[in-house]
């Protein structure tokens, strides 16, 4: 079933990309032969392979920033974690939880929660944490999910308090002097096996 999933969702994240004929089981180790055109040129990719992992990160990725991005517009509600208005903390948690992780609620505690990463390291889907009003504190009272690519500007998505869900840069006059830290969740935390079998796609 999982393999099954990834397949799927790869088909629906790669847009240049077209089936050619139905994935078959091989004989050993319960590898899935997938065959593909990409660029004219047929190519099989093993499912299942060492390569797997790395797949399926790249596919959650891909679709966690991209479900967080639906909900561009939602207005800021303090204490908010639903489709009516969210805040901060209650956004990134929300979305991560559609994917099978359980976050703490508040920023200061998701700022300990995963892998702590070097500013020229950071890539989507981490984390991103910054000081809050007062930029003299140094608690962590900000978080949103970064959604650019490692070595592109730093863009994340977050609840604003006057913008509501937006997307922001960290070289913001407001942002870049809040900036605290970055940490990555995703190769960190599994995802809770309750929740979804594969956290390729929104849990059901």
């Amino acid at each position: 079933m999982r393999v099954l999933l990834l397949a799927l969702s790869l088909f629906a994240t790669v847009s240049s990309v077209r089936a050619v004929a139905p994935a078959k089981p091989l004989p050993v180790q319960g590898l899935l032969e997938l065959p593909i055109i990409l660029n004219d040129t047929t190519v099989t990719i093993q499912i299942g392979s060492p390569a797997e992992s790395a797949s399926t990160e790249f596919l959650l990725l891909e679709n966690l920033v991209s479900y967080a991005k639906n909900y561009l517009g939602v207005p800021y509600r303090s204490g908010g974690r639903s489709g009516k208005g969210f805040d901060c903390s209650g956004f990134t948690s929300y979305v991560f939880s559609q994917f099978g992780f359980s976050l703490p609620r508040t920023s200061y505690a998701q700022a300990v929660a995963g892998k702590a990463v070097n500013t020229d390291e950071i890539r989507k889907g981490d984390l991103i944490f910054f000081k809050g009003r007062n930029a003299k504190s140094r608690a962590v009272g900000h978080v949103g999910i970064v959604i650019s690519d490692k070595g592109e500007k730093i863009r994340f998505i977050h609840a604003s308090v006057n913008r509501g869900i937006s997307i922001e840069t960290i070289d913001s006059k407001y942002y870049k002097p809040r900036f605290v830290k970055s940490v990555r969740l995703v190769d960190t935390v599994l995802p809770a096996p309750e929740n979804c079998e594969v956290a390729a796609a929104p849990c059901e």
